[in-house]
């Protein structure tokens, strides 16, 4: 495909915070928070430069509210699909795919990443330790265009009080990351492509957009104060593949935990690659570049496309501390005990041909062998 978003220029919008969401009462008197979330089309504001474009999100915004949940403690909520019938990006839906030719183009099921969920509400067995998550849509055929279009939030699962006792840097300190591409037509609106290297008749497989958005914004800046900052990143686009760095030699990541909740030990690593939906927990120290500006950037291999968005967001250092840093890195993190004994060894064979995913040659729709 070829397309080629309007030039826009790069960090003079500040990164936006994103708000949590707030539990209401719970129903029949029980004590598992509550949440009322709708899916709705809106308007969004990428960049000043671009028109407001039009797209799907979570209670009205993009991306959607950030749910704080407590280890051990279920949360509920109640989804409201306030979309229209017709598709966003109707021009880009394949009905080819999963067999899904004579359901509705407007179909969605939100998925929580990594939670022990039932499958009636598109979950499967796990449990975790605190761990950064995410949630999205996840309907069968369209989950690309849907989650491109705008349906995804954070969840962050939380022990309460363990944050502090670690030392953490916690409240304004920590903030979430969402990383995507994308591209925009003239106009403001959504450009997605139907023509590439797909196996399919308009699906693309290997989508790699032209323009870095960070928290729903185009390529933004964020003041910080010389000291450390925890960051949770997480990569939710489409295809792409991020390997982040600073170039400053003495501006390392400090990691601290992954997809699956915190590492045994922080570690103090030069780039932290993320694939497609996967999570990290790090924490940078400003204290050295007082008064600077330093680049988050990225450096991963491009796969197709020529978009190799070098620079992702601008970090303006100030000149003090309005209050002393008393956060540290601990030398170690709760991590759960592994199983004394393995009852069974599965080997999972993951292959690509022909741009299609199979799990020991099987398809999606294929039996399991347990």
């Amino acid at each position: 495909f070829n397309h080629t978003s309007p030039k826009l220029e790069f960090f003079i919008q500040e990164l936006p915070i994103l708000p949590i969401a707030k539990p209401i009462k719970s129903k029949n008197g029980d004590h598992e928070p509550l949440y009322n979330m709708s899916l709705d089309l809106i308007t969004h504001k990428f960049h000043p430069h671009l028109p407001e474009t039009t797209m799907y999100g979570f209670n009205g915004i993009h991306p959607g509210p950030t749910i704080e949940a407590q280890t051990g403690k279920p949360v509920k909520v109640d989804w409201v699909n306030n979309l229209p019938k017709k598709h966003l990006l109707e021009f880009a839906i394949d009905p080819t795919l999963d067999h899904v030719a004579q359901v509705p183009e407007v179909r969605n099921t939100i998925h929580l990443h990594g939670a022990h969920v039932l499958n009636t509400s598109d979950g499967l067995p796990g449990s975790w330790e605190p761990t950064t998550m995410w949630y999205h849509d996840h309907a069968l055929g369209i989950t690309r265009l849907n989650v491109y279009a705008g349906l995804a939030g954070f969840y962050l699962l939380r022990t309460p009080g363990l944050d502090e006792e670690l030392g953490l840097p916690t409240g304004k300190f920590e903030i979430p990351l969402v990383l995507q591409d994308k591209f925009f037509n003239e106009n403001g609106s959504l450009f997605y492509p139907t023509t590439g290297h797909g196996a399919a008749p308009i699906w693309v497989s290997d989508m790699e957009a032209d323009t870095p958005v960070v928290n729903g914004v185009v390529a933004p800046y964020l003041k910080v104060q010389p000291r450390k900052y925890r960051f949770r990143i997480l990569n939710a686009a489409n295809y792409r593949e991020w390997n982040l760095y600073f170039k400053e030699d003495n501006l390392n990541f400090t990691q601290i935990g992954a997809d699956g909740g915190f590492l045994p030990k922080p570690v103090v690593v030069r780039e932290v690659p993320l694939g497609v939906s996967e999570r990290a927990d790090v924490i940078v120290d400003f204290t050295q570049f007082k008064n600077k500006s330093v680049f988050l950037r990225n450096n991963a291999p491009r796969h197709e496309s020529d978009f190799q968005l070098p620079k992702i967001l601008r970090f303006d250092v100030l000149s003090h501390v309005k209050s002393k840093d008393r956060t540290s890195i601990p030398p170690e993190l709760p991590v759960p005990p592994f199983p004394e004994c393995i009852h069974r060894i599965r080997t999972m064979t993951l292959t690509e041909p022909n741009e299609v995913y199979l799990v020991n040659n099987r398809l999606f729709e294929g039996p399991v062998d347990i």
